[in-house]
């Protein structure tokens, strides 16, 4: 089962999504959501950021992104300020 689940996540990194959002909500943890117009917020850990630092990031910031399928859902990856 444990390999399964390897290649399955091998392959959704391969099919990874680009999508533009904004900076919904910023929390003291560390994690935060990016809003889409007609989409559902998509989560988003400091660890996925690319080029910003957490702590320089405010709500309302444009963020270009990828989503990945984690065990929890999809979350935003390789998280930039535009």
């Amino acid at each position: 089962m444990e390999k399964v689940v390897d290649l399955l996540i091998a392959q959704q990194e391969a099919n990874l999504q680009f999508m533009k959002g904004t900076i919904k909500t910023l929390t003291q943890r560390g994690f935060g959501f990016i809003g889409q117009e007609g989409e559902d917020d998509i989560f988003f850990h400091s660890n996925d950021l690319s080029g910003v630092e957490f702590d320089d990031l405010e709500v309302g910031d444009e963020v270009e992104f990828e989503v990945v399928e984690s065990q929890k859902g999809p979350k935003a990856v390789d998280v930039t300020r535009v």
